[in-house]
């Protein structure tokens, strides 16, 4: 399943580029705190990203999902 699975940091950094073309003078003042968290979260999730993304390249993380499609259930294993 890994050779099919896009690179979470990538993803993460994609989402770092949009908010970073915010222009932040057309941001209302009162959302500047929500913006700064979401930069925070933004960030983290790069680093977290590439953990994971490490952790799937050395075989430390293996995930199977069945999925039953009777049922619409995924089953982790």
């Amino acid at each position: 399943m890994t050779e099919d699975t896009a690179s979470l940091e990538d993803f993460a950094r994609r989402a770092l580029r949009i908010y970073e073309q915010i222009n932040q003078k057309d941001v209302p003042e009162r959302f500047a705190a929500v913006m700064d968290c979401l930069y925070g979260a933004l960030r983290q999730q790069v680093r977290l990203g590439r953990e994971i993304d490490l952790m799937r390249r050395m075989g430390h993380l293996d995930v199977d999902v069945l999925v039953d499609t009777k049922n619409e259930v995924a089953t982790e294993q």
